[in-house]
């Protein structure tokens, strides 16, 4: 699989050779597509089949038929979700700055950004050559 960056996927269920479930599946074994939120279009609307779907990995689904509106909700939804998830894994575990703490201390900032620290003996000082 030839690495592409991708924001988001819109697959159909039912397509010949490797159908859409499998395309999931695929795609989330593969560490640089696993992030990627993924709609999948299906005429199929069966609770266990909706589950299947899931279960391989995809964001959300769309039945068929939809209108253009219903595509756009869909997208914008698969994608605000996406964001504040990668927002919460983000800051999951990081320490809480205070919002009153005007000058939070270095070594807190690195930490929750995950930034890394600056010896601060070396600034301003010029090597000898």
């Amino acid at each position: 699989m030839q690495k592409t960056h991708v924001d988001l996927l819109l697959t159909k269920w039912l397509m010949p050779e490797l159908d859409g479930v499998g395309l999931v599946r695929k795609l989330r074994e593969h560490p640089a597509y696993a992030d990627v939120p993924i709609i999948l279009f299906t005429v199929r609307t069966e609770r266990d089949e909706v589950e299947v779907a899931l279960a391989a990995g995809i964001d959300s689904y769309l039945a068929k038929p939809f209108s253009h509106h219903q595509l756009r909700e869909k997208i914008d939804t698969v994608l605000e979700d996406r964001s504040t998830s990668l927002v919460r894994r983000l800051f999951e575990g990081s320490e809480v700055i205070d919002a009153d703490d005007k000058h939070p201390s270095s070594s807190s900032v690195n930490r929750r950004f995950d930034l890394p620290t600056c010896d601060n003996r070396s600034i301003g000082q010029s090597s000898t050559t």
